[in-house]
């Protein structure tokens, strides 16, 4: 015969755990990667007192986009009624692809753009792919190239842009240089020294100078 079992009674064991968790960035020795760790902590008011027991760290290395942007022109100086053709070399030297581009360009005065002369183009390794690309001209002669969303620069690969200006006579009392920049990149420039021509106030004759009583 089973002896009955009387129940006295129950209890109930109640933990609170607090989490803590620690995030860390920073960049490595190499511009294009940054090390994400992460370790968390926990503690409890049913826990010995001042236990704090943490978690193994956990590490996470994540590519990053780094844009180097070169400014060149096929001429040093220029006169009025000269055509410059500038270029524009965007190198994607990160790990990451890049995507997003938004790339000006503001041009020095009596510098008139020639939205006919703009080509666009991509080069990785041996190959070269050419790109559609639009422009605005926004206030203060900054242009504004539009570059199309699908376009995703991968790591080694580099953004050519190429158009012509005219020189007009207004550019003798501008400053020759104009600057080019990409919000993720670095700031290019390029001078043209602006040369008078025409209108110089000064000149040679040649020939014979006769003058007349």
């Amino acid at each position: 015969m089973k002896s009955p079992i009387q129940q006295l009674g129950h209890y109930e064991l109640i933990l609170t755990v607090i989490l803590t968790a620690f995030f860390w960035t920073g960049a490595s020795s190499v511009t294009a990667q940054t090390t994400i760790r992460n370790q968390a902590s926990a503690s409890g008011d049913n826990l010995p007192p001042n236990t704090v027991v943490d978690s193994n760290g956990t590490e996470l290395i994540t590519g990053s986009v780094e844009l180097v942007l070169i400014k060149t022109a096929d001429r040093a100086a220029a006169e009025p009624g000269d055509t410059v053709i500038y270029r524009l070399a965007l190198r994607n030297a990160g790990t990451a692809p890049a995507s997003n581009i938004e790339l000006t360009d503001k041009l020095p005065l009596g510098m008139q753009f020639l939205p006919e002369s703009l080509q666009g183009s991509v080069t990785g390794g041996n190959n070269t792919r050419s790109v559609r690309l639009g422009s605005d001209i926004k206030s203060n002669r900054t242009i504004a190239f539009s570059v199309p969303n699908t376009l995703t620069l991968q790591p080694r690969e580099t953004l050519n842009v190429v158009y012509g200006v005219l020189v007009t006579p207004d550019a003798i009392r501008g400053n020759g240089r104009n600057v080019a920049v990409e919000p993720r990149s670095n700031i290019a420039s390029y001078l043209v020294r602006i040369r008078p021509g025409i209108l110089s106030d000064c000149g040679t004759l040649i020939g014979r100078v006769f003058v007349d009583k």
